[in-house]
């Protein structure tokens, strides 16, 4: 019994600064679940293709579980590059008193000129 299907993990993950291929990984699923289907319809015993079908979805699980933690990567990196583009900006993680320091700082009400 042999696996002809797509290898995951160490072949897609990042480096560096590139991100991972979403498409690519979607495309090896798409591999996957095309050599499901042909051995669903192949002529190997039943334990043979439960074994076979088994390792297939195993892959499957495992390039949706990268390609979720490269989307999640990616949304970090968009907020990252968003919030160093307007650093005043709120994040998530900011505190209420954050938010309070953060109005003080740029209320110029405060600073009129009153020799007019």
């Amino acid at each position: 019994m042999s696996i002809s299907g797509v290898s995951s993990s160490s072949s897609a993950a990042t480096t560096g600064q590139s991100t991972v291929n979403v498409a690519q990984l979607q495309k090896q699923i798409v591999q996957l679940q095309k050599e499901i289907q042909t051995e669903q319809d192949g002529k190997d015993d039943a334990k043979t293709k439960l074994q076979l079908v088994t390792a297939y979805q195993q892959q499957i699980v495992e390039l949706q579980q990268e390609i979720q933690q490269a989307q999640q990567q990616q949304a970090i990196k968009a907020a990252q590059t968003a919030s160093a583009a307007n650093p005043d900006a709120p994040d998530a993680n900011d505190s209420v008193e954050g938010k309070k320091r953060r109005e003080r700082s740029t209320d110029t009400s405060r600073y009129l000129d009153t020799q007019a």
